[in-house]
């Protein structure tokens, strides 16, 4: 049974951007925790809004010390945004109507898609990780002040 190596490689290419919007909707309830907002995340699958929330918010969080690496990120994101706007593409090879997704991708470099991944996974989730080690930190210190006060 002969498999076409576009339609194989949607699975990968869909697990890939489940795990960047995932990991921003993350970053985005952690910091606006951590600032005292809204402890949510915008109700989307689209990047094009996550990600410049995120961006955003991290910008505000860190200020002068943002990670450098944060501009690095949106050509990457604009490469999804582009060729999977809302997460249907890469999910199933037609759409409602029966169009092909993704008519003018040629082909897509998986061992190159899968070492960018992995820097950008490297990246962000060091980010979330100290993100949620600063929430837990302000959880702790939050429980302490009202014990202090409650004697």
């Amino acid at each position: 049974r002969r498999i076409y190596v576009d339609v194989a490689v949607y699975p990968a290419v869909f697990m890939y951007r489940h795990y960047l919007e995932l990991t921003l909707k993350d970053i985005i309830f952690l910091t606006r925790r951590l600032e005292g907002s809204e402890s949510s995340f915008p109700k989307t699958h689209k990047l094009s809004v996550l990600w410049p929330e995120a961006r955003r918010l991290l910008i505000a969080h860190y200020g002068k010390e943002a990670p450098k690496e944060l501009v690095n990120l949106d050509s990457c994101f604009k490469e999804f945004v582009q060729h999977d706007p809302d997460s249907m593409a890469f999910r199933y090879p037609f759409d409602k109507k029966g169009n092909k997704h993704l008519m003018e991708l040629s082909h897509i470099n998986l061992r190159h898609l899968h070492e960018t991944m992995g820097r950008i996974s490297n990246f962000l989730s060091s980010i979330a990780a100290h993100i949620a080690d600063r929430v837990q930190w302000q959880l702790e210190m939050e429980a302490e002040m009202r014990a202090e006060m409650e004697h």
